[in-house]
């Protein structure tokens, strides 16, 4: 197959109103030898995603159909529940199965690296998807085919420098984070903390606490965090959409409502929080063509 697979740290861009971005998958103009054809057809390709969320189910569809475009039949979907256990498990079931590939999105980059060493050691074709194995994400794991998505420490700067502007220039955030085994979530923070250290002094951390991506635990962490520092908050981080309309979410009818929210995933329902003021911006990702 010549088709080449091209691993891209994608730059971010805050996206404060308007429609969702258009998600057709993109990719290179296919050629005669990019179809798979014979037993390389039916090779078992395994992704492995984080957990249940909007984010992850939309890569989902990218993979469905960027198979179907290119002939593959056995592309099999799991997902790890946000549990590094299960997500090592997950690994070592596809070695067991024979995997020609594994595609995998980290619950926890440091915990699963053994897991990804195995495979590599196997001869699988191992490729990350948003959230590297390993601490860093600058470079693909030693023994990785490919890194696909983001750099989410820059992302991080661009939203941190959104709701500084926000605010003022100044003032006190609460940030709701994902899980901090995610490299990924951590280098979100990371950029966004950077960004206020250099240039906006006057923003202080008032307290981070994890939600682990759920909308019900960042709701009762907004809460949390109104029923402490009430008036004192001048501003929010949430580490990604559905974090994000859930402290919105918490704040209507307070004296918060209202309070700069800033976030990160592009989803419909954050979008049009931002056209009714309960949110303000968003980096816009693309979750579909990623996978794709």
């Amino acid at each position: 197959m010549t088709r080449t697979l091209k691993a891209a740290l994608l730059g971010a861009t805050m996206l404060a109103a308007g429609p969702a971005l258009a998600e057709d998958p993109i990719h290179s103009e296919l050629t005669g030898n990019d179809v798979v054809v014979g037993a390389a057809k039916d090779a078992l390709i395994q992704v492995i995603q984080p957990g249940v969320h909007p984010y992850p189910a939309a890569g989902d569809e990218g993979f469905k159909q960027e198979g179907a475009t290119l002939g593959l039949t056995n592309i099999q979907i799991t997902q790890s529940n946000f549990d590094p256990a299960a997500e090592v498990a997950n690994v070592q079931n596809a070695i067991a199965k024979g995997a020609a590939a594994i595609i995998i999105q980290a619950v926890s980059s440091e915990g699963v690296v053994p897991a990804i060493e195995a495979a590599n050691a196997a001869g699988i074709c191992t490729v990350a998807f948003v959230t590297q194995p390993g601490s860093s994400q600058e470079d693909v794991y030693p023994g990785m085919k490919a890194y696909v998505g983001w750099n989410e420490f820059e992302g991080g700067r661009v939203a941190g420098a959104a709701l500084a502007e926000a605010m003022g220039g100044s003032g006190n955030v609460v940030i709701i984070q994902g899980q901090l085994q995610s490299a990924a979530s951590r280098a979100r923070q990371e950029g966004a903390e950077s960004i206020w250290a250099e240039k906006y002094p006057g923003i202080t951390v008032l307290a981070t606490r994890p939600a682990d991506y759920d909308s019900a635990k960042a709701r009762q962490v907004m809460q949390d965090f109104a029923q402490r520092y009430g008036e004192e908050i001048g501003g929010i981080l949430a580490i990604t959409n559905n974090m994000g309309t859930a402290a919105a979410d918490a704040l209507v009818g307070t004296p918060l409502q209202g309070r700069p929210i800033v976030s990160y995933g592009g989803q419909q329902q954050f979008l049009d929080y931002i056209k009714q003021g309960l949110t303000y911006g968003t980096t816009p990702f693309a979750p579909l063509a990623e996978a794709a």
